[in-house]
This record gives C-alpha cells, sequence and structure tokens, in this order.
C-alpha cells in the first residue's frame, strides 16, 4: 500500500502472523512476520516482536535451526528492548536444551536472568540447567530462589519441567531434594529466601 501510514500496516502484519500462528498456521505468520522484519523504517521494537514471533513460528514448524537464527538476530539487534532480548536469551536457551546443549542452555538463561531477573522462567530455567550441568547444590540453591520468588509459577515452570526432566534423563534421587524444595516453597508461599527474594 504506497503511501499508508506505516504504524497501522506493521501492527496489522504482527496481529494477523499471530492471528495465523493461532489457527495452526506458522507459514502465514512467517510470511508476516517476514515483511514485518523488512520493512523500511519499521519501528525497532516491532522487528523485536516479529523476530521473536517468527522465532516461535519457526518452532511450531520444527525448525531449530531458523528459530535458533531468529533468537539471535534478536539478541544482537542494537538498541531491541531489554525484555525481548532476554526472551530470546531464553527461547534460544530452550531449544539448545532440548538439543542436550546443557552448556549453552547455561550461558543463555544465565544471560537471560542478568538482563530481566523478573522473568520466572528465567529463574526456573536456570536451576533446571545447573541441575542438568550437574552442579546439584547450585540447582537446589536456585530453585529454592525462584520458588520463594515466583511461588505462583512453581507448578507450571517448576515441577512440570523437572517432571518432564525425570521422564528423559534426571535420576529420581537428584530430582528428590528440588521436589522437597518446592513442596516448602508452595507450602510457605510468604517465605522470603535468604538472599533477598520477595
Amino acid at each position: 500500500m504506497p503511501g499508508a501510514p506505516l504504524e497501522p500496516i506493521v501492527q496489522a502484519l504482527l496481529t494477523r502472523g499471530a492471528t495465523s500462528e493461532q489457527k495452526g498456521c506458522p507459514e502465514n505468520a512467517i510470511a508476516d512476520y517476514t515483511r514485518v522484519i523488512e520493512l523500511a523504517d519499521a519501528p525497532l521494537e516491532a522487528i523485536a516482536e516479529a523476530l521473536h514471533n517468527r522465532g516461535l513460528a519457526w518452532r511450531n514448524k520444527g525448525d531449530s535451526e531458523k528459530e535458533i537464527a531468529d533468537y539471535t538476530r534478536l539478541i544482537e539487534m542494537v538498541g531491541a528492548p531489554v525484555e525481548q532480548v532476554a526472551l530470546a536469551f531464553l527461547n534460544r536457551g530452550r531449544v539448545r536444551y532440548e538439543k542436550k546443549g546443557f552448556q549453552n542452555f547455561l550461558s543463555d538463561t544465565q544471560a537471560a536472568w542478568s538482563k530481566d531477573p523478573t522473568i520466572p522462567e528465567a529463574g526456573f530455567n536456570l536451576g533446571l540447567t545447573l541441575l542438568a550441568c550437574g552442579r546439584d547444590e547450585d540447582a537446589l540453591s536456585l530453585y529454592r530462589h525462584a520458588a520463594s520468588r515466583f511461588p505462583e509459577s512453581t507448578d507450571s515452570l517448576g515441577i512440570s519441567d523437572l517432571t518432564e526432566a525425570e521422564n528423559t534423563w534426571l535420576t529420581t534421587e537428584r530430582a528428590l531434594p528440588i521436589r522437597r524444595a518446592f513442596a516448602s516453597a508452595t507450602a510457605n508461599p510468604f517465605h522470603t529466601d535468604e538472599s533477598g527474594g520477595r
């Protein structure tokens, strides 16, 4: 649409991409997000959002390499919103975890946590990555911190990931202290951990 204001076009493409993704049409979503990314003078925030969302669409298509590439491009984007960069680190780390690249998962999750420590997934994923790297005591400490700081996310993030890990690579013996920590944190949700978390 020559001469049309850019902002409504960008928003329409992002919205249509999200709708396509919800309807199970990742190809259409990818096309819309790609148009935003390639638009001259598109706002930086919109490009960051499009890269993040296109990465998720690649995930739904099963193309982890393109998914990682979009997250990496967002991470390297100068001036990208901190929240988007943190989510890109978090999502790229998750892909690496699924590929058993535990050290890369650790690096990405630490970067996400340092960029935005208010994201519950970053706290719980950092515990998971330390556990995957064999650092059980560090993992337990971090899981305690995450569970006390984000008690509302303990079931959906902490326990579900721990259960998935037990079903694939983690022994029940190693998981037991963490399960106890989660049970203690959810039984006493107003507890403040010793490191000053809420």
